[in-house]
């Protein structure tokens, strides 16, 4: 089991297929009615699991191809580049620069979101009547009650929630009828049931560490709309009709405070009730909520089929790998030429080190051929295995 540059671009190759696939799929009704919401949040994290983990097994199968693909492996891996005392290539310096700004990202996320920790902490905290009511309502609906504190500022402009393991709900500065209260309340206390929080912030870190890759983008984007529907399905699982539209009501009145006042829509490291800046994604939240009824009842067929079939393409994901293939110099052969007029790849030759410092490799014809140090380094950088003598 290890892991090499081709088996770290398939893996970037296969998880964005799937999430392109999956986003695309998502667009369409039949998808969400015969998947189910929470089985889609499930997909997309194995779409992330995928590309962190880009594994060649024991019964992972090189395929070897030319032309182009060696080519460019052979500019961004040998050619080296003069940085004064050392020699660096492209793919050495590609290394460095994804490990930096991996690094600033991170750091700078995390920078901004312990400030705003700590402004939250400078809001008015609320202890009424109201809302310890409303709150005390939800929990005894809930099987689950988790201690969260509430807070109002005129700095913000949504509802929202924050915190991983000090839960926090932030609320602008304004009057909410008992029934808007609830409902905003419900939706974010929704959210930390669900564990929103902790998906959207490995959501980020994911974003940080594939920072080069515009799929990830689609993915986080994607990725939190569906946390959203998910939020709204599950805390209008057992409403009326009517609860629904005051549930929806509550969410437009709260866009129009949005746009009246020009607040801010949500903090860094947040989850807001709503979101101004997209129209279309509220039509379908509205729409998803409006057909509760037949999503709750998504074919259990239709789900175990896909996961069945998301199943097989991992496995079939990592049963194969793509690799330069090329043949030995024709001045290394040392006996006959034709011996070696073969294509070269990991799966059919290795490479045997032997005690007085030389090299042979072998094919698996079992022919043997003397080869140099120069030539050794190339082979192993390519997926050529090393084998000591007594091996």
């Amino acid at each position: 089991m290890q892991i090499t540059f081709y088996s770290f671009l398939l893996s970037i190759l296969w998880s964005n297929i799937l999430i392109i696939f999956i986003f695309l799929g998502r667009k369409k009704h039949f998808f969400d009615k015969g998947f189910g919401i929470a089985s889609l949040v499930l997909l997309y994290l194995f779409c992330t699991v995928r590309m962190l983990f880009p594994i060649d097994f024991k019964f992972t199968r090189g395929l070897g191809f030319k032309g182009f693909f060696t080519a460019f492996y052979d500019i961004i891996y040998f050619q080296k580049i003069n940085l004064g005392v050392i020699s660096v290539s492209i793919l050495e310096i590609s290394g460095i620069v994804w490990m930096v700004v991996t690094f600033i990202l991170i750091i700078r996320f995390w920078h901004q979101y312990n400030c705003v920790i700590k402004e939250i902490d400078t809001y008015n905290k609320r202890e009424d009547n109201q809302c310890q009511t409303l709150l005390h309502k939800i929990w005894n609906n809930n099987k689950r009650q988790l201690q969260v504190e509430i807070f109002c500022s005129n700095r913000v402009g949504i509802p929202m929630g924050i915190g991983i393991f000090k839960k926090r709900i932030i609320l602008p500065d304004e009057d909410y009828t008992d029934m808007e209260l609830y409902y905003i309340l419900l939706h974010e206390y929704t959210h930390f049931l669900n564990r929103d929080l902790i998906i959207k912030m490995l959501v980020h870190m994911f974003c940080y560490i594939f920072w080069w890759n515009p799929i990830v983008y689609l993915l986080r984007k994607d990725l939190e709309q569906t946390l959203e529907i998910k939020c709204d399905l599950y805390a209008t699982e057992d409403m009326s009709n009517r609860s629904k539209a005051d549930y929806l009501t509550t969410i437009v009145s709260s866009l129009k405070r949005i746009e009246e006042k020009k607040l801010p829509e949500a903090l860094h490291g947040t989850v807001a009730l709503a979101k101004g800046s997209n129209d279309l994604e509220m039509v379908e939240r509205f729409r998803m909520i409006s057909k509760t009824h037949t999503l709750r009842r998504h074919n259990k067929v239709f789900t175990t089929a896909w996961f069945g079939i998301f199943a097989i393409m991992l496995v079939f994901s990592y049963s194969f790998v793509i690799q330069p293939s090329y043949s030995p110099p024709i001045e290394e052969i040392v006996t006959n030429p034709e011996v070696y007029d073969i294509e070269i790849t990991p799966d059919n030759s290795y490479i045997i080190e032997r005690a007085d410092g030389t090299y042979v490799l072998v094919n698996s014809n079992g022919d043997t051929l003397k080869i140099t140090k120069e030539t050794v380094l190339m082979m192993e950088s390519k997926g050529l295995e090393i084998r000591k003598e007594n091996q």
